[in-house]
This record gives structure tokens, C-alpha cells and sequence, in this order.
């Protein structure tokens, strides 16, 4: 769950960075460049076709230049590109002079990833105008995206220096540093933001961009939450609401948030997008796929967009939505608009897989492992794809199956704690029945309550099974140990405690107070040895000498060993404690009993237990 919510964050920055200039940040007090093409196409009172008013209220039409450019717009809006490059080189070709349709060609370069038309274009403005903030940013990105990051950060440097006060510039910085992992540097531009606009949401949401690229869902929630106090209608503060309270598992508020941003902004395909791979992990997999689709047919350039549908179309469990055929497809114009991207090479191999090609979703996915620029828990996710793909098998994204087991492992583990076994049990086996391997905490927990019930041979099955996944299972071991005791299997139990001791101690289970006690107590004449015993109590000790339960051990392996009144001694140290339990008061009274009368305590099997309290009481008489 958590590895999702990581990942689900850190996609975000990535998704906004990928957005045309049509996403602009809000306006400051400060002089803003010349409108672009993206501009027009997203704000109606800017370039929106209306004719020029002169002063004498005459209408001017407009030139053949403008015409051709505001056809442009209109095929930009319906991603209509090509057509759209075409109106804007008759707008230059018209109106050389005019900057807003060289950058407007240079944008549509860059969404169709032909660069080095783009920097022609750009370039073309830089040497009129090397001021010019669109042309900068611009190629900025280009040389991002094209495989240079250091000069790209030249020339989003360059356009922070002399534009300091504009937050778009800032922004296409610090989205740069996200992606490049420098959040400190990131954060620092962040800051800047707040500075110049105090009042406005955009300082908060980069904030909560960076903070959800370095994982931390907390402070992601606390920004975005204050960003939404600072403006009602940022759907993009919403939005970023939405996917924190994802992570932390409040579905029902996420989807309200989901559902303002898209009021706010209706068909906006980051939300939808976003929605979508958020319905992945509700297991809401239609929906997911209706809005992944749709946010494409919005924005086909926007690749992230494309290889998130198409890790959809490989991964989803719901075999009614996977197809691996329509998954290659996505992933390959994914891959042609964004050939250097790991996030687009992982998911390349999983639609490579799921059409049977495991070889080439080996090659891809360990070359996303050795790439070096994916996050942590995406590398874990990725090394986890890795291993199915040598395996030939297809990856499965099942992040709702688990979050549903991992809700059953709570409350079966709550059922443990409250003595509600069978109802433990009932949910531990539906979980094992999802998967036992994944979740070998089940079949440790479905041990416990079988041991809890007294059912040792279906407890050691299960803890077996468990210690079979995890060898490391501290907790499999102690009670399967404690199970093979109760069915007299010494030697088992034995070698379970001394598995555990050689493991690294992890406070809740103490070998060597068990192997103490079993040596001292056991009424096997031929397991019992006074000296082991002995050896272990001391190493117990030596770790925790003030432990009342180490004591009431120590008193059993002395009273093995014959020292009586030791025993005594520390038995009475145990009894006159007043942080021991009312039941295990008892139980020392017993053993005290005994003691007292120069003999040494048995624990028989549970058959015989009743018979030895009554015969110790009627000692005591």
C-alpha cells in the first residue's frame, strides 16, 4: 500500500511537467510575456477570434496572419497538431514579426517531439529577444526531455536570473529539480513561490509536489489542504488533496476531492488520469479505464498519460480489461514520445509480457533497474516485475487485492488479541486463499489462533508454510516451538528455539528463556538437563536481570538443579512483585508450593496439568 502511495505522488510532479503551457500558473503583478498559442487555446478572453474595436468603435478584421493563427488554436484545442503546425507556419510565413506564432510553432514542436524544429523556432526568439521567458522555459524542457539535463538547467537558470520575479519560471525550475531528485532545491523554489504570492495556492501545491516526490503523504496533505484554503477553486489543490488522502487510505473523501476538481475543471484529463490510477487501488477497474481513456483522447501528447493506460491494459487483474495487444500499443507512443524515460520503459515491459514476450520484458525492466533514476520503492516494484518476468509469467498490479487483505490481516489480528479465534481464522483463510505466498502474515497469524484454540497440528501446518516463505519468521518460529512442545515433540521444539536465538532479537520473543524453562521443566527424563538449563537462564539474564519472568524461570532451573532455597528466594521475588499478573501470581504460588516441599516443577502435558495443580494444592495443605 504504501509503496502505491509513493508512487501514485511522485507521478503527479511528473504528469503536470508533461502538460502543455495551456496549465499556466496564475498571474503576478509583475509583466508577463507575450501570449502563446497554448495560452490562446486555454483562456477564451485571450486570442479567442474576437475582432479588434478601434477607438471610432470600428470593427477591424484580422489580418490573414491572425486568422491562420487563431485556426491553429482551434486545432491545438481538438489535438489536431499537424494541422496546427501547418496554420501556424502560414502565420509566420504571413507575419514573420510576430513573436506568438513562432512560439506557438516551437510548442507544438516540442508536443510532437520534433526538437530540433522546436529549437530552431525557439532559437529563432532568443537571438530577437534573449528575455523572451516562453522561448527560455521552452528550451529548457527540450533539452530535458532530448537527454541533456545539465543544459537544461542552464536554461532554466538563465531564466530565473532574469526573470526573478516570475513564478511560471520558478515553477518549470523547481518541477526540473523534482525530476532531477533535488528536493532541496526544489523546496528552496517552492519557498520563493510563497514569497512573491502569498495569497495564491501555487507556493503550497509545489510544496506539496516536492514533498510527495520525497514520500512524505503527511505534509503533501497539510499543503495541498492549505492551498485549498487559500483558493476554493484550485482544482489542482484538489486534486493533489485527492491523491494524499488516497495514500492514507480515506477513499471516500479522495473521491469527494476527485469529484470538485473535475467540477471545477470538467474534462481535465490530469483528474481524470489520476482518478483513474486512484480506481486501481479501490479495485475499481472499469471506471479506471474510462477515465484513463478518456484523459488520452484529451491529450494523446501527453505520454505519462498513455503508459499509465497502458500499465492498466497489461496489469490488471480483471482479465475483462486486460489486453495485451491495445497495452503494446500504448506503450510504444508512449516510448516514441519519451524515449528516455524509465517510468515509460517499465511499463513497455509489462505490455511486452503480457503479449508473451518475456525476453524483451527482461531486457527492458532490468534496464529500468539499472538506469539509476527511479525512486526507491519503485525499484522494489520493479525488481518484484523483474522476477515474474524471468519466470514467464505476467505481472499482475493487484494493489487493491492487497489493500483487502491487509484490512483482513488487521481485524484478524485485532480477533486474535480479543480471544475471537474462529473469527480470526475465518478472515486469515481468505487471505491465504488470495495468495498464500504474498501473505505469509497470514498463515503465521492463522497459526497463532490455531495454537490459541489448541489445534497444534493445524498450527504447526500453517507456521510451517509461513516459515517455508520467510525463514526469518521470528514469530513462526516461537510458536510453532511452543506448538511441538504441546504435542511433546521436544525435539522439534528445540531446534526451533535455537533457530530463533540465532536470528537477530527482535524484543517480543526471548529463546532463551524458552530453552531455559524446557530444560528445566520438561518431563521428558531423557530431554531434562539442569546444566543447559542452567546456561541458558544466565545468558537470559545477563540481557534482562530485573525480567519477573526470567526469574520465575530461574527459580524452576534451580530447583531442578537442587538448590531449593534459591528457588524459594526468587520464586517469593516473583510472587511479591506488584507488576506481575493475578494469573501468573498464581501459577508461581504453585510452583513455590512444590518448591518448598524440595521439589523441582514439571510441566506436564496438558492431559496431566489438571492432576499436578490439584496434587501441588493438596501439598499445601
Amino acid at each position: 500500500m504504501k509503496g502505491w502511495a509513493f508512487l501514485l505522488l511522485a507521478i503527479l510532479p511528473l504528469a503536470f511537467a508533461n502538460l502543455s503551457f495551456a496549465q499556466t500558473p496564475e498571474r503576478n503583478n509583475q509583466p508577463e510575456p507575450e501570449a502563446t498559442l497554448s495560452d490562446a487555446a486555454s483562456s477564451p478572453g485571450l486570442d479567442s477570434g474576437e475582432a479588434v474595436t478601434k477607438e471610432n468603435n470600428e470593427v477591424e478584421p484580422p489580418s490573414s496572419a491572425e486568422e491562420a493563427f487563431r485556426r491553429a488554436v482551434d486545432h491545438a484545442g481538438s489535438n489536431e497538431l499537424e494541422e496546427a503546425i501547418a496554420d501556424c507556419t502560414k502565420a509566420i510565413r504571413l507575419d514573420p514579426g510576430t513573436t506568438k506564432y513562432l512560439i506557438g510553432r516551437a510548442e507544438l514542436y516540442y508536443e510532437t517531439r520534433k526538437f530540433d524544429k522546436g529549437f530552431e523556432d525557439a532559437d529563432k526568439i532568443l537571438e530577437a529577444n534573449p528575455n523572451d521567458l516562453p522561448a527560455r522555459l521552452l528550451r529548457g524542457k527540450m533539452l530535458e526531455v532530448s537527454g541533456d539535463p545539465d543544459k537544461a538547467l542552464i536554461e532554466f537558470n538563465t531564466a530565473v536570473e532574469r526573470n526573478p520575479t516570475s513564478v511560471q519560471a520558478l515553477l518549470e525550475r523547481h518541477s526540473y529539480f523534482q525530476r532531477q531528485g533535488q528536493s532541496d532545491k526544489a523546496m528552496a523554489d517552492a519557498d520563493r513561490i510563497t514569497q512573491l504570492q502569498p495569497q495564491s495556492p501555487a507556493g503550497y501545491l509545489a510544496r506539496a509536489r516536492t514533498a510527495a516526490a520525497s514520500g512524505d503523504v503527511e505534509q503533501v496533505m497539510n499543503y495541498a489542504s492549505l492551498a485549498v484554503q487559500q483558493n476554493p477553486k484550485s482544482w489542482d489543490a484538489y486534486l493533489m488533496r485527492a491523491l494524499s488522502r488516497g495514500a492514507t487510505g480515506d477513499f471516500a473523501e479522495a473521491k469527494e476531492d476527485f469529484a470538485a476538481a473535475l467540477r471545477l475543471s470538467p474534462e481535465n484529463a490530469l483528474v481524470l488520469n489520476m482518478r483513474g490510477n486512484f480506481y486501481i487501488q479501490t479495485g475499481e477497474y472499469e471506471k479506471s479505464l474510462a477515465d484513463m481513456e478518456r484523459s488520452v483522447e484529451l491529450q494523446p501528447q501527453t505520454y505519462v498519460f498513455k503508459a499509465n493506460l497502458a500499465d492498466l491494459l497489461a496489469t490488471c487483474p480483471d482479465e475483462r480489461i486486460r489486453s495485451g495487444k491495445n497495452a503494446s500499443a500504448y506503450a510504444a507512443e508512449a516510448l516514441r514520445l519519451a524515449p528516455n524515460d524509465p517510468l515509460v520503459w517499465n511499463v513497455y515491459a509489462a505490455a511486452a509480457a503480457e503479449s508473451g514476450n518475456f525476453e524483451e520484458a527482461i531486457k527492458w525492466e532490468q534496464r529500468v533497474l539499472d538506469s539509476g533514476a527511479v525512486p526507491l520503492v519503485q525499484k522494489g516494484l520493479s525488481q518484484e516485475r523483474l522476477e515474474a518476468y524471468k519466470a514467464k509469467r505476467s505481472y499482475r498490479d493487484n494493489a487493491a487485492v492487497l489493500r483487502q487483505a491487509l484490512a483482513k490481516l488487521k481485524e484478524a489480528n485485532d480477533a486474535i488479541n480479543n480471544g475471537h479465534f474462529d473469527r480470526a481464522i475465518a478472515l486469515l483463510s481468505e487471505v491465504i486463499d488470495a495468495d498464500p505466498k504474498v501473505f505469509s502474515d497470514a498463515s503465521t497469524l492463522r497459526g497463532i489462533a490455531y495454537h490459541r484454540l489448541k489445534k497444534y497440528d493445524l498450527s504447526i501446518a500453517d507456521l510451517s508454510a509461513a516459515i517455508e516463505n520467510d525463514p526469518h519468521d521470528a514469530t513462526a518460529h516461537f510458536f510453532r516451538a511452543r506448538s511441538f512442545y504441546k504435542i511433546q515433540n521436544y525435539a522439534r521444539a528445540i531446534d526451533d528455539y535455537k533457530i530463533l536465538d540465532a536470528l537477530p532479537p527482535d524484543g517480543s520473543h526471548d529463546p532463551l528463556n524458552n530453552l531455559a524453562w524446557l530444560f528445566a521443566t520438561c518431563p521428558d527424563d531423557e530431554v531434562r538437563d539442569g546444566s543447559k538449563a542452567a546456561d541458558y537462564i544466565d545468558r537470559a539474564l545477563e540481557r534482562r536481570p530485573n525480567d519477573l519472568e526470567l526469574w520465575d524461570t530461574c527459580a524452576a532451573v534451580l530447583a531442578e538443579n537442587g538448590d531449593f532455597d534459591g528457588a524459594i528466594e526468587r520464586e517469593n521475588a516473583c510472587i511479591d512483585s506488584r507488576e506481575i499478573p493475578e494469573e501468573q501470581r498464581r501459577d508461581c504460588e504453585k510452583r513455590l508450593t512444590l518448591y518448598k516441599q524440595h521439589r523441582p516443577y514439571r510441566d506436564e502435558p496438558e492431559s496431566t496439568a489438571t492432576q499436578l495443580a490439584a496434587s501441588a494444592t493438596e501439598l499445601g495443605k
